[in-house]
């Protein structure tokens, strides 16, 4: 097991030019985005938000909130 992510959540920051073709899903648990067949990405930073929290806004069907992220955020370019 990685020590870095064990039992640790972790969300992706996705950095695109403007009109790349992606189409967000319903899942809102999860927050999926489907990308171009044939999409790749390259890891750009990883960052562990544990000491210095990143605050995010929460929109689930109408009810907006605002929650500290304490987990690890990947950062990924994509380069087609």
């Amino acid at each position: 097991s990685n020590p870095c992510f064990d039992d640790r959540p972790a969300i992706m920051t996705i950095l695109c030019d403007k009109g790349t073709k992606a189409f967000p899903t319903t899942n809102y648990e999860e927050g999926e985005i489907i990308l171009g067949r044939g999409t790749s990405y390259e890891l750009v930073d990883v960052i562990d938000h544990s000491k210095n929290p990143m605050s995010l806004d929460y929109e689930h069907f109408g009810d907006k909130r605002n929650f500290l992220y304490r987990g690890i955020e990947l950062i990924v370019k994509i380069v087609q």
